[in-house]
């Protein structure tokens, strides 16, 4: 989880350096001409991108682990409860 977190304030720091050129983008997002010319002024658009990936990624982990350990305990469960039929 601290990888995630670091990733979402590295996020939250290129928003904040970046706020008018995305407060821009978000009023003009209907307009691609003006987001054309809006785009160059985003330097870290591609950063954004690898570290939106790096979030999904870890999640989907995550999500796959828990699962796994989900997964095995039901497994070891049952078969404790057949072994034993008179608990």
């Amino acid at each position: 989880m601290w990888h995630i977190t670091s990733q979402v304030s590295q996020l939250k720091k290129l928003v904040v350096e970046n706020m008018d050129v995305l407060v821009q983008m978000r009023n003009h997002f209907d307009k691609p001409e003006q987001m054309a010319h809006l785009k160059p002024k985003l330097p870290s658009g591609e950063n954004v991108l690898k570290r939106m990936t790096i979030i999904g990624v870890l999640l989907s982990f995550k999500a796959m682990a828990h699962d796994s350990l989900k997964d095995v305990s039901l497994f070891n469960a049952s078969k404790i409860c057949n072994a034993a039929p008179g608990i």
